[in-house]
């Protein structure tokens, strides 16, 4: 299996490859925005020091902003910058620890990264902030240690070459750097002396001139103890400090956070000398513990966190002297903690902010006429994200035909996977693009008594759960002869009577609940092959019978569903490259729900998780701590249903709830609060199958699927893209001999 360097609820809803092979291809930190054109799918990047790992987001292709998680990958220890390639083609990590920078490949299709082996270049002591060339020939570098390496980049490999001459001096505590628009002059922050060092670019070598002048004076003397939150390695004779700088998009004006005097200094830029001269007015005031400034890539606004106070201030400039008027309503709450980097998505209509302490990044809408933000979501990433950097990949495969108003094919319909606990058999259905109906297309047995089935999120390899045989059978489906074939090694022996199996994000590790046994197995996953292999501590105790298994959408914790008594396991990961292997229930991570609790889910955001009580006909209702994955009971829960319920999914792109229940056969949709989690019910609808099962979701959130176990049929709902309301197909039910179903689409993101 390769190496990185250095180092179910029945979750089934994954993405399915469909016609490609087996393979799987103290706080301190920068935040540039990088204004990216779009040329098919987004992905956002944010890097995580406390986990040392790189998160990966898909940007919802409705332009709403929505953040979707895409997966993870370990780093060097402690990462503090991220930026990408003008290419789209390659991404840079530093690490603050090894004084590395590591160049990873960008798959501009799914947005994941492969580490290019052998490529890493030392970076100079203590990287700290990225800045990167328009032309993507020159990649900067702020080194804490009073200085800024240089390099030139190989635009066809991504690989690094030191400048010589680098690094070029700066002064004392070198926080951030920036390139002028037109890539002929750079800038750099000096916090401990008070001061932005200033260069020209020798145009044929790219080394470093220093200015006439430079550097030059930022921000005024403040005395100590007077602001809220002095950095550890502030000296006592500390002034303004000075942290990060920006230019706007037309080179004109310059503008620099003064952490320690709570303002922001502003300097107009001669574009011919490169030299600056204060704004008349600046400092201009920010509030407390100014940390990153952007500025909007319409060259309207600045934007400042607020690293204390927990908000972003915004400005609108004055285009002729470039003074700096706060907008309406400013500053406005992040509802995470410590904001330490700012993003915005291609057209400057939506704001990412990385909160440092709540592990989670918030997303505005921006008023393109005013400059006012509004907060509209907030999600759950990785431990401790500090740079962000956003990439414009190609589109996407399946669904691309439809996106351009042609005619569908039927690689614009997912694969239904399906087993029956009778028969013993793996079935695949595909659906047909011109009577909307599922057609079997492949058939295979399994072993004894097959209770539970999940697609590996970025391979066309199926794993059934064997409840008599106690195993687990492995598949691949090959789509062009329609054929299963047997993965070598399988089936694999687990404990036993196997109910639930889901993976991570990655498809790097399966997990296995076992009822008999009261164990949860835990295997890793061969993304060359698909073979599993058994980690070094595999088995691991739950509560009682344990019925099923979430995993929350960044991959920090693991819930597991005990029906013997009621309650809730937690188990969380101990590194970004290691399973969810530490089980917290010694030290209280045990969570009391209804009776009879049979489904549970974790929203897309990761921040709230929900139970079905069949028994006390309610939902339990949890928000999920950010740095322990505890469980805290929401105000008002358990909530009431209408019925049983028997099952219950989130949608995975939206905040909505959709719950299952029996006497009386129904679906309620639930919309979620954002911030608190509170079920506000949105529709109330009938169900036209009897004894229904279980409910699915396809990945884009398009079509919801009811399962009837009983009389063997499949209902399909069309979600309303902006209410989450529910439409039913008027093709009707569909016959499926299965006592199990699983949906997977491409795994092309």
């Amino acid at each position: 299996m390769p190496v990185i360097k250095r180092k179910a609820v029945y979750v089934y809803l994954s993405f399915l490859a469909i016609c490609c092979s087996i393979n799987f291809a103290n706080a301190e930190a920068p935040a540039m925005a990088q204004p990216v054109a779009q040329t098919g799918a987004l992905f956002l990047y944010s890097v995580n020091a406390f986990d040392s790992s790189i998160a990966s987001f898909r940007v919802d292709e409705n332009n709403s902003g929505k953040l979707i998680h895409n997966g993870h990958w370990p780093t060097d220890q402690f990462p503090t910058a991220v930026i990408t390639h003008p290419s789209s083609r390659f991404l840079y990590v530093a690490s603050k620890v090894s004084d590395e920078i590591d160049i990873y490949q960008i798959n501009s299709r799914s947005g994941r990264l492969k580490l290019l082996q052998g490529k890493s270049v030392s970076a100079g002591r203590a990287p700290h902030l990225f800045a990167m060339a328009p032309s993507g020939d020159y990649l900067y570098v702020a080194l804490r240690s009073g200085g800024i390496a240089v390099f030139t980049v190989n635009n066809n490999d991504g690989t690094l070459t030191p400048v010589p001459g680098s690094p070029f001096l700066a002064e004392k505590r070198t926080r951030s750097v920036v390139v002028h628009p037109g890539g002929q002059f750079v800038y750099a922050s000096n916090a401990h002396s008070n001061s932005i060092s200033a260069y020209r670019v020798n145009s044929k070598t790219g080394a470093l001139i220093p200015l006439p002048n430079a550097p030059f004076a930022a921000g005024d003397k403040a005395p100590m103890g007077k602001f809220m939150d002095p950095m550890l390695d502030m000296p006592s004779a500390a002034g303004a400090m000075p942290y990060y700088v920006a230019i706007d998009p037309t080179g004109k004006f310059l503008y620099v956070t003064n952490w320690n005097s709570a303002s922001v200094s502003a300097f107009r830029i001669d574009i011919n000398t490169g030299q600056l001269s204060p704004v008349n007015g600046s400092p201009f005031s920010s509030g407390f513990n100014p940390y990153v400034v952007v500025v909007h890539p319409s060259g309207r606004y600045v934007y400042v966190s607020g690293y204390t106070p927990n908000v972003i201030s915004g400005y609108s400039i004055e285009s002729t002297s470039g003074a700096l008027t706060s907008i309406s309503n400013s500053p406005y709450e992040t509802h995470g903690n410590f904001p330490i980097a700012i993003q915005f998505d291609k057209e400057g209509k939506v704001a990412y902010v990385s909160n440092y302490k709540s592990n989670n990044i918030s997303i505005f809408d921006i008023d393109l006429q005013t400059g006012a933000l509004s907060f509209t979501d907030l999600i759950q990433t990785r431990s401790g994200p500090r740079d962000l950097s956003l990439v414009a990949g190609t589109n996407l495969v399946a669904g691309a035909s439809q996106a351009a108003g042609t005619k569908k094919t039927t690689d614009d319909y997912p694969y239904l996977y399906a087993i029956n606990s009778d028969t013993d058999m793996l079935m695949a259905y595909k659906k047909s693009p011109i009577t909307e109906k599922w057609n079997k297309v492949a058939s295979v047995r399994t072993g004894k008594n097959p209770s539970a089935i999940a697609i590996h999120p970025l391979s066309n390899v199926v794993y059934v759960a064997n409840k008599t045989s106690n195993n687990i059978s492995s598949f691949q489906l090959n789509t062009k002869t329609q054929q299963f074939m047997s993965v070598k090694g399988s089936p694999y022996s687990v404990n036993k009577s196997p109910s639930a199996i889901t993976f991570d994000t990655n498809g790097r590790f399966l997990y296995i609940t076992n009822q008999g046994s009261n164990k949860m197995s835990v295997f890793e996953v061969n993304t060359d092959s698909g073979m599993l292999i058994q980690t070094n501590s595999t088995h691991f105790s739950t509560g009682p019978e344990p019925l099923t298994i979430t995993i929350d959408p960044s991959d920090r914790y693991a819930y597991v569903l005990n029906t013997g008594d009621n309650s809730i396991s937690l188990f969380r990961y101990r590194t970004a490259d290691s399973p969810l292997i530490d089980n917290l229930s010694r030290v209280g991570g045990v969570f009391q729900t209804g009776d009879k609790p049979v489904s549970l889910t974790v929203d897309s955001s990761g921040r709230f998780l929900y139970v079905a009580n069949k028994n006390t006909k309610n939902i339990s209702a949890y928000l999920v701590d950010v740095q322990s994955g505890f469980l805290q009971s929401l105000k008002g829960a358990p909530f009431n249903v209408q019925g049983s319920p028997v099952s219950l999914i989130t949608h995975p792109r939206k905040s909505y709830l959709y719950v299952l229940n029996r006497d009386p056969n129904n679906i309620v949709i639930y919309k979620i609060d954002k911030i608190k989690g509170e079920l506000q019910q949105v529709q109330s609808l009938l169900s036209t199958v009897e004894s229904p099962t279980k409910l699915e979701i396809d990945t884009k959130g398009n079509i919801l699927y009811l399962f009837s176990r009983a009389p063997g049929l499949l209902q399909s709902y069309a979600i309303d893209k902006e209410t989450g309301r529910l439409n039913p197909s008027i093709t009707g039910a569909t016959k499926i001999d299965a006592s199990e179903i699983a949906i997977g689409f491409s795994a092309l993101r």
